[in-house]
């Protein structure tokens, strides 16, 4: 990605979140968290880092560094990356704003991007993500989802 094109990105996250704080969906951004650090059947992506300032985890891939406000995961009531509406992967990975489905030697060699599209869309809940935004209302659908499925459960 060259420096222009950088630049684009930026702005673009930037303006998705607005003065409001918007957040991403809670699915995309498990999905962003899928595609970032894997799991148990799929590895991590390899240009995830580890902070050595800042205790979290960073993309090396975009060139933004290792700085406090492009940490992928933050705990709490913090924004991070990964919440941004609008937000690039320079692999084009699932959950991103410029996904691109894998091509044909992608598929070919089941890559991780493959992998991650043929993952059970069922099992994301189980990836758990902090601070939701609650007008989300996709959060609210699947809040009350929860709430219904438990009470079905007998007891």
């Amino acid at each position: 990605m060259n420096f222009l094109n950088k630049c684009i990105a930026l702005a673009m996250s930037l303006d998705s979140r607005g003065f409001t704080n918007k957040k991403a969906f809670v699915w995309e951004k498990q999905l962003r968290v899928l595609s970032c650090f894997g799991n148990e059947s799929i590895l991590p992506c390899s240009n995830l880092l580890k902070s050595e300032h800042h205790g979290g985890h960073y993309c090396g891939g975009c060139g933004c560094g290792d700085t406090p406000y492009t940490q992928l995961l933050v705990y709490g009531k913090s924004y991070s990356k990964l919440d941004y509406p609008y937000l690039s992967c320079p692999l084009k990975m699932p959950g991103f704003s410029n996904y691109e489905p894998a091509n044909p030697k992608e598929i070919e060699e089941n890559n991780r991007k493959t992998q991650i599209e043929i993952y059970d869309i069922m099992e994301l809940d189980k990836i758990i993500v902090s601070n939701p935004d609650p007008s989300d209302v996709e959060y609210q659908v699947f809040e009350k989802m929860a709430k219904i499925k438990s009470s079905q459960e007998p007891k």
